[in-house]
């Protein structure tokens, strides 16, 4: 390993393979052609993206009115989902999470 962490190919394999991670049908046909799904993928992130926002301003304004606890957690949730709708746009440029459901 270079350091860099897993690569993200290599952790979609594990997934699968573990069962959690399921193939839509069309993985199971060979050879058929499949076009990439990036409007599918595109709005979902800019709805996860927009939610995330959302979620952190709301989580600003809990921490100034002193409820911090409240306020972090809206805040980490905010931004674990903004950085799962980056991932989800990245998913987009390798062509094997084509056949994925979303």
């Amino acid at each position: 390993m270079s350091g860099r962490g897993a690569s993200p190919v290599l952790v979609a394999t594990a997934l699968l393979a573990a069962g959690l991670l399921v193939p839509t049908m069309a993985c199971a046909a060979a050879g058929a052609s499949v076009d990439a799904p990036v409007l599918r993928r595109a709005v979902l992130a800019v709805v996860c993206l927009l939610g995330g926002f959302s979620l952190c301003l709301r989580g600003w304004d809990r921490f100034a009115q002193r409820r911090r606890w409240h306020g972090v957690g809206l805040v980490a949730g905010g931004g674990l989902l903004g950085i799962a709708a980056l991932s989800l746009l990245g998913l987009s440029e390798h062509p094997q999470t084509w056949n994925w459901w979303i």
